[in-house]
């Protein structure tokens, strides 16, 4: 006799991936509930995630475009989560490069920024991608000295990045605290 187990809803399997990261210390996990309700708050269908690592991010990201009936596009230069969901796209390589540009969606409602967080770098990605982006964040805004972050860049490259790249485009900061920090970019004023 053999026995089949039912498949699992993939709307399901993705909400109890992020319910348990909830509870779950990453060093993120201080801005995934706001991350998820945002997404949902501003009825964001186009996300794009810079940085995707192990998913801990993205699950929260995507468990809020499935509530909002959007997609969620995640970039990183090493092999990405293992996800499957029809509302989930992944695309390796390099966010500045002319092969992921061409991936990604021209308008975007939410770009989460999660990268290299190195001072330069995190610039080019908001001048490519903060461009076409309602709302920007940025993790690690808080983090003085990243890992392999060059000395040249100084403390806080996360945070200071955003804040001249906001200054520049006439966009709002505003510093969430906890977990590392998280900067968020508003659109700008009219």
């Amino acid at each position: 006799m053999t026995f089949q187990l039912p498949a699992l809803d993939p709307d399901a399997q993705v909400r109890g991936v992020y319910e348990t990261l909830l509870g779950t210390w990453t060093d993120i996990q201080g801005h995934l509930e706001w991350m998820h309700d945002r997404i949902i708050e501003l009825g964001a269908t186009t996300v794009v995630e810079l940085g995707s690592r192990s998913g801990v991010s993205t699950h929260a990201l995507l468990a809020g475009v499935i509530e909002t009936d959007g997609h969620l596009w995640a970039v990183d230069i090493a092999p990405g989560p293992r996800i499957t969901h029809d509302r989930f796209t992944f695309v390796q390589g390099d966010d500045t490069s002319n092969r992921v540009i061409r991936a990604l969606p021209r308008q975007i409602d939410v770009c989460f920024i999660d990268t290299s967080h190195h001072y330069r770098h995190t610039l080019a990605e908001l001048q490519l991608w903060g461009s076409i982006s309602t709302e920007v964040w940025l993790h690690d805004t808080t983090l003085e000295w990243p890992h392999e972050a060059p000395e040249a860049d100084g403390p806080y490259p996360v945070r200071r990045a955003a804040t001249d790249w906001s200054r520049l485009t006439n966009r709002p900061y505003e510093e969430r605290s906890g977990s590392y920090g998280l900067g968020v970019i508003g659109p700008k004023a009219l």
